[in-house]
């Protein structure tokens, strides 16, 4: 069955969010490309439309055959696959260009698609603590543009110093993992799954990074924080996996999510992992098995949970 267009785009970006995607990039391995994106269902002739290149040239590359070097024939790939900027920067090319550097949604608003921007964008919006009116996103967008690189800088240069020194996890590191997390779920609302899900497997990924750093202290207020921001994005991340039909990673994400409640010791996350993942049987007709993951749910869900939470 071939794929239409907006599925061929969601299984795009959800494969440049992952590890082996970034690695193929930094090695510039056009072939390794292309079999990671065949491994997710895109084939060589999709891949040949998209950048223009024939459909033997493509096999040639994928089987190493040829192996492509002219900067020519990587921006053919990048602008054609619709890659993102660290991808983009991983093969030598400029962050901008092509479909990857923005996306458009309702009445032309134009959301950055950069793994970077989109955390930026996501905890200035949960920062706010308020929903967004459509001339407020715009202003946003429009700022983000100038604050992103010394943000960026700035947001490395805390998380280096947080790994180097691990009681450095100050209230502000953890604040700011907070907002993005809440900005991610406002974001949910407001545009597709595919466009996001990038900067929430990033934010995770950081996330993730941060707590290995962490001592393991039990009393650890902060640490609690962090793993309570890791089980909410991990619950949204999961939700939104399975929109764009990767149902092992959402299984994957809601085990992650099941842990960290359990060791936040916040019922509320396990009882909501529980109430998405009912979706992936209600989907495929097994209403009794989504029924049953409905009742667990509210097994767990905390007995002061407020009437809307419960429904």
């Amino acid at each position: 069955m071939t794929m239409d267009q907006e599925h061929l785009r969601s299984v795009l970006d959800a494969v440049f969010a992952r590890q082996d995607m970034e690695d193929a990039c930094k090695r510039r391995d056009l072939g390794g490309v292309i079999r990671i994106l065949n491994k997710y269902g895109v084939t060589q002739g999709q891949i040949a439309n998209l950048t223009g290149r024939s459909q033997g040239r493509i096999s040639e590359y994928k089987s190493g055959k040829r192996v492509p070097t002219a900067k020519h024939i990587f921006e053919e790939f990048a602008d054609g696959l619709g890659m993102p900027g660290p991808l983009r920067r991983h093969l030598g090319l400029s962050s901008s260009g092509g479909r990857g550097s923005a996306q458009v949604v309702s009445d032309g608003v134009q959301i950055p698609t950069d793994t970077f921007d989109l955390q930026l964008f996501a905890e200035a919006i949960g920062k706010r603590g308020e929903p967004l009116k459509r001339r407020e996103l715009l202003a946003m967008v429009g700022q983000l543009g100038a604050q992103s690189a010394l943000a960026q800088s700035e947001a490395w240069e805390k998380v280096a110093f947080a790994l180097s020194r691990p009681s450095a996890i100050d209230e502000a590191v953890v604040r700011e993992m907070e907002a993005r997390a809440a900005g991610f779920h406002r974001l949910e609302e407001m545009l597709p799954a595919h466009t996001i899900f990038k900067g929430l497997a990033a934010h995770l990924n950081e996330v993730g990074t941060i707590l290995n750093g962490t001592t393991t202290d039990p009393k650890d207020e902060l640490r609690r924080r962090l793993i309570v921001v890791a089980g909410e994005s991990s619950v949204l991340a999961g939700w939104i996996a399975t929109d764009l039909g990767n149902i092992s990673a959402a299984r994957n994400f809601y085990d992650t999510a099941e842990k960290a409640s359990k060791e936040a010791g916040d019922p509320a996350i396990i009882a909501c992992a529980f109430g998405y993942r009912s979706y992936i049987p209600s989907g495929k007709g097994n209403h009794g098995r989504a029924r049953a993951l409905l009742a667990t749910a509210l097994q767990h869900l905390p007995k002061n949970a407020s009437p809307g939470t419960t429904s």
